[in-house]
């Protein structure tokens, strides 16, 4: 790789700091600075090489979900050496949205974006700290990984770019675009939270086909919709082994799935993650 540079990170002291002070509000108006230059002590220099410029010149924070399917792509290609291990992180993860794509985590993720709202406003502190807890920071578990502000990029782009690398069934798609599932991932944010947020990325033969699907029948896209798919599936991972079915057998079954819905009165339950999983469109 031709003029690389070397990634920085936090150390675990400075992380274990600026989240203690986070978390107890001491620090929340330093959040609305746009800029942020961490001390010399507080960093590590890791052996992950990148290209020598500042950020991915497209990323941009102020579109929203309509940006992130060509923000993630942009992260996952700029992070292109990263391995499992590197990519899970806090440290690295922390690092990248507190100084290196500070500007993007706040345009995409800071609520409220006025920080004299917060003045007197206790109600509205509260949630904004744990705005930035949940999408500044990770912890050891992979839902973590998928709500940080560019954790979630990477790792979407991961989970899903160029299936016919990991299954042979796929071989008939077009290989010009590595990207066909990630973009059906990102067709709105109810795919990416009723997919990644509900662990369908366990199986990525149930990833891809249900990714696959929902590209060729894009009504599935909205909430209740692919609501229903979702919970159909995580009903059947309860009474049979669906990795061990081929993509033809997946397809079938997304199929029966979907009918269901089309003929069903009632709305479906989105189940515990509900009220969480607003804050994405806030």
């Amino acid at each position: 790789m031709a003029n690389t540079v070397i990634q920085q990170l936090f150390k675990d002291s400075a992380v274990t700091r600026i989240k203690r002070q986070l978390t107890s509000s001491k620090s929340l108006e330093s959040y609305y600075d746009r800029t942020w230059i961490p001390k010399d002590e507080d960093l590590w220099t890791t052996k992950i090489q990148v290209p020598d410029d500042a950020v991915p010149p497209i990323l941009d924070g102020t579109s929203g979900h309509n940006g992130d399917c060509q923000n993630a792509i942009a992260i996952f290609e700029y992070y292109s050496l990263l391995d499992e291990t590197q990519a899970s992180d806090s440290r690295f993860w922390a690092y990248l949205s507190h100084v290196q794509f500070r500007e993007y985590s706040f345009a995409r993720w800071a609520l409220p974006k006025d920080p004299d709202k917060l003045q007197g406003n206790q109600s509205l502190q509260i949630k904004a700290v744990n705005r930035f807890l949940n999408h500044w920071f990770t912890n050891d578990s992979s839902r973590s990984l998928r709500r940080h502000s560019i954790a979630r990029l990477w790792w979407a782009v991961k989970l899903t770019s160029s299936p016919w690398e990991v299954d042979s069934d796929y071989d008939s798609f077009d290989k010009g675009d590595p990207y066909v599932l990630t973009r059906a991932l990102f067709l709105t944010q109810d795919v990416y939270q009723a997919v990644l947020e509900r662990n369908l990325g366990r199986s990525k033969w149930v990833l891809f086909a249900t990714l696959d699907f929902i590209g060729k029948h894009p009504e599935f896209s909205k909430k209740k919709p692919v609501g229903h798919l979702t919970k159909g599936i995580n009903l059947e991972y309860g009474v049979r082994k669906l990795s061990n079915l081929n993509k033809g057998e997946l397809l079938l079954l997304l199929e029966q799935i979907a009918s269901e819905y089309v003929f069903a009165d009632e709305d479906v339950n989105m189940d515990e993650s509900d009220e969480t999983e607003q804050e994405f469109d806030e």
